[in-house]
């Protein structure tokens, strides 16, 4: 069990980032911490790992759980000679470093000899023991992260998201933790690396308190969600769906208990002045014992702090002028770029009303067909373009998300960058911009000290100005809390035009997609649907070709042996 008692860290901030924060974990749970930016979810990962530790209360934890690993974020790069096995195996990495400098020792014709000999043999003694540690313990994590002895070869820093994940998770499960600290495991991960890894986490056997945006593994995985939220912990038994029912609730009761609350207090108060006002006109000091004794009550009462608001944008994605039905085709598209192809004679339909979210492998080409739709659209050179047929239909305005957003002046303000998109008063301007987040001092904030989330916001703000009949989309949700995504969610639900997205985020296709496109090997393949009926056809798509197989063997079979028979006759 590890016990977080009335736990308090300010971070040298002003105000408390945990304030009294108390739940418990139990040994085998997977438990779920989310929140908004800044609230504290990393802090509390780096305490719970004595990385650090509280302003005042206690973190207690049994000895069965003492021994712990954190998953940190994944580092971009590491030197480029580091191996696959020299991250899972830094023990045996450092060990043939040292024997690899003793045995350099022997080419200087000063050395002493025999001090030479002395540490070779030490550091050979040490790579064996450090070898024969760590085997038994690294192929079990091994096989259940499908890492292969081929992959030990392979440089780090040429694995993908989901590759460099799967390897730091061998590494910590080497060490044989008890308890693992995951820190955002889903970031960049493509959806092969994202089914593995939950299948991981299920199957792990561990203590599992993993920190997430992502609200369809949460779902997936969680025993039990923590919402960390004014400093406090608000613990909900299930995943994300039920952790936002019952928040919903918790928030109308607080709301309502406070209401109770004061107009109780009113009631007191306005009956306490009336006894008051009876007493100086009967002179009667029998009702200023009772208007006392109403106010001794009120003092004594645990008065409820009012419910704070979360600071929620306004999102409203108007259209202005229609699109025609049929937005764009494309026809034996062919794209390539250095020899090699991306998209190969690829055939594709968007139409009005459209919400269509475009998955697949990193590297399959998905930003490479938004790109190519965009270029065609703005009738510009599309980069890369070998053959193909494109039709375009008319009155088509685009409002676009990159995956990564970039601004042409990063020394710009806010004001003044949003100012290009807004028609009107200046008052409505800064109005506007709160409605977005953008409150007091930081709209006089540059532009490059935005962060991932304040910049999809003031996309967006400029976005919803355009009034545009097409949104295109290219990993909307990277940077954004769970409160923004929600909020996005349910605006786009309400849209009128056409949206086209790019998506690993499982929740949000299922919230926003009615059809599905794959994208593999150069060509695209459209289900209807979301996600969830996706991969249920996808799984009914094998089953019927394993049953189709499994016909074609009993035929074959059935085949031979009427061959036989019939030749046994002649």
């Amino acid at each position: 069990m590890i016990s977080l008692i009335d736990v308090k860290y300010d971070h040298g901030y002003k105000e408390k980032l945990l304030d009294g924060l108390s739940f418990e974990i139990k040994k085998g749970e997977i438990v779920a911490i989310v929140g908004g930016n800044g609230c504290g979810k990393s802090t509390l990962l780096k305490l719970i790992n004595g990385e650090d530790t509280p302003d005042s209360g206690t973190i207690a934890i049994s000895q069965d759980m003492k021994v712990m690993a954190k998953l940190e974020q994944i580092p971009e790069r590491l030197e480029d000679n580091i191996t696959v096995q020299d991250v899972i195996m830094p023990d045996v990495y450092n060990a043939q470093q040292e024997l690899e400098a003793a045995s350099l020792e022997f080419a200087n014709p000063d050395a002493n000899m025999k001090k030479v000999e002395e540490r070779y043999n030490r550091a050979l003694n040490h790579l064996e023991e450090v070898s024969n540690n760590i085997a038994h313990k690294i192929s079990t994590a091994k096989q259940k992260l499908n890492i292969t002895d081929d992959m030990l070869g392979r440089h780090y820093n040429v694995l993908s998201g989901g590759e460099k994940t799967r390897v730091n998770l061998c590494t910590i499960m080497s060490k044989d933790p008890e308890v693992l600290l995951l820190d955002e495991p889903t970031n960049h991960l493509d959806f092969e690396a994202l089914a593995e890894l939950e299948t991981f986490v299920k199957n792990c056997g561990k203590t599992v308190v993993v920190v997430s945006h992502d609200r369809y593994f949460i779902d997936k995985v969680a025993d039990k969600t923590v919402l960390i939220e004014n400093g406090k912990a608000y613990v909900t038994n299930g995943g994300y769906t039920k952790f936002l029912e019952e928040n919903k609730l918790r928030k109308e009761k607080e709301e309502q208990d406070y209401i109770n609350q004061q107009n109780e207090i009113n009631r007191l108060e306005e009956a306490a002045k009336k006894l008051r006002a009876f007493g100086r006109i009967g002179d009667n000091e029998n009702f200023f014992k009772r208007a006392k004794a109403i106010e001794g009550r009120i003092e004594k009462m645990d008065t409820l702090d009012k419910p704070k608001e979360a600071q929620k944008i306004n999102l409203d994605f108007s259209v202005q002028g229609k699109a025609g039905n049929d937005i764009i085709k494309f026809k034996g598209l062919t794209i390539g770029f250095a020899d090699k192809i991306i998209l190969n004679d690829l055939d594709f339909n968007l139409y009005h009303s459209d919400r269509i979210c475009i998955i697949g492998k990193n590297g399959a080409g998905k930003s490479t067909l938004i790109h190519t739709l965009m270029y065609a659209v703005e009738e510009k050179e599309i980069p890369g373009y070998i053959s193909g047929d494109i039709k375009i239909g008319g009155n088509i305005s685009i409002g676009y998300i990159p995956q990564e957003i970039h601004f042409d002046n990063e020394n710009e303000t806010v004001i003044d960058n949003f100012r290009e998109a807004f028609t009107g008063e200046e008052t409505r301007l800064r109005a506007t911009l709160v409605h977005f987040g953008f409150r007091g001092e930081t709209i006089f904030k540059p532009i490059g000290k935005l962060s991932g989330g304040e910049k999809v916001r003031l996309l967006l703000a400029k976005i919803i100005q355009s009034k545009c009949n097409i949104l295109i989309f290219d990993e909307p949700t990277n940077h954004i809390d769970a409160e923004t995504r929600n909020t996005l969610e349910a605006a786009l639900l309400e849209y009128k035009g056409t949206i086209i997205f790019v998506s690993h985020d499982r929740y949000f296709i299922n919230k926003i997609a009615t059809s599905v496109a794959l994208l593999e090997d150069g060509k695209i393949h459209r289900y209807v649907g979301n996600y969830d009926d996706f991969t249920h056809q996808l799984e009914k798509d094998k089953e019927n070709k394993e049953r189709l197989d499994n016909e074609k063997e009993k035929s074959k079979l059935n085949n031979k042996i009427i061959n036989n028979s019939f030749k046994d006759w002649k």
